[in-house]
């Protein structure tokens, strides 16, 4: 099992969020992006666009994947998409 370690950035995280419709968390592979996501916005929904169904929908139709994400998504590996 292993220990969630937390971010000097959370705070802040948690302050934009309420500001900005998109937060953009970048980083290197295996740094936690996607753990410190999941911890701070537990009850939204989260897309992984290296799976292929789900990046075959984000980029064959992003306005409906868009809308159906709205308002609780996180997203990640995003430049998959493009």
């Amino acid at each position: 099992m292993s220990t969630y370690i937390a971010r000097e950035i959370e705070d802040t995280v948690i302050k934009v969020s309420g500001h900005y419709p998109v937060v953009t968390i970048l980083g290197p592979r295996q740094s936690g992006k996607t753990t410190l996501v999941k911890r701070l916005f537990p009850h939204h929904s989260y897309v992984n666009l290296e799976l292929p169904d789900d990046r075959l929908l984000a980029t064959e139709d992003p306005p409906f994947f868009l809308h159906h994400r709205r308002n609780s998504s996180g997203t990640e590996s995003t430049s998959r998409a493009t």
